[in-house]
């Protein structure tokens, strides 16, 4: 694909706007950052623990170029698929608002990352493909934790988040905190997919695409980093 206008991209994105579904092992149209410039309409895998008992664990809301996770019920895995291109000269960029968190802080978890199996079950934070950030404060590298690791601390009710992932390393840039965190990626599989893990009812996060600028921004290298 050519590289294209934010307005070419916004044009190919609404294609399935405004249509909610059900995360119930179906596949669904979602958006995923490839160079800047560039974005494709891409599925969604999703897995939940029991779906034959729980039903649908997290409602999926398309809106233009956005689509929103609201967690429903039960723990659910979601992996968006065709894998992101940390080949390419550049990487994949892609972008997660955390929308809402349950008022008890405690319950404020949610995992936010890549995972390189679209196989993995309900926990797949845990899976040794998994790697990315979540409450606590939890770092997880091919998915065991890292407490503290890095200068993390948790993710809270608001935050943006711009995720950068080239080669073996994945970025995170929290917009909030003006902080930059670095995971060095040590397992080698065919293709990795941007990953979430939502835990708790009353989460709701959104993904997009990263605009030039926002690209721009997360490969300075002049950026805060831990």
């Amino acid at each position: 694909m050519e590289d294209g206008s934010n307005s070419d991209i916004n044009n190919s994105m609404t294609r399935k706007s405004n249509d909610t579904s059900t995360g119930d092992n179906n596949t669904m149209n979602s958006v995923v950052g490839g160079r800047r410039g560039e974005s494709s309409i891409t599925d969604i895998a999703a897995a939940d623990d029991d779906q034959h008992q729980y039903g649908s664990s997290v409602t999926v809301t398309r809106d233009d170029n956005k689509i929103q996770f609201s967690k429903v019920n039960g723990e659910h895995f979601v992996a968006c698929k065709p894998s992101l291109n940390a080949s390419s000269d550049e990487g994949s960029f892609w972008k997660v608002t955390i929308d809402e968190m349950p008022e008890d802080h405690i319950k404020q978890w949610v995992f936010l990352g890549i995972i390189g199996s679209l196989g993995a079950s309900y926990n797949s934070r845990v899976d040794p493909t998994s790697y990315g950030w979540s409450g606590k404060p939890q770092v997880w590298h091919e998915g065991s934790i890292r407490d503290g690791d890095s200068g993390w601390t948790r993710f809270t009710r608001g935050e943006c988040l711009h995720f950068h992932l080239k080669s073996n390393k994945l970025t995170m840039f929290s917009v909030q905190k003006n902080k930059k965190f670095v995971i060095d990626i040590d397992t080698t599989v065919p293709a990795y997919y941007s990953h979430f893990n939502i835990l708790y009812v009353g989460t709701k996060v959104t993904l997009e695409p990263l605009g030039e600028d926002e690209c721009e921004r997360i490969l300075d290298p002049l950026l805060n980093s831990s």
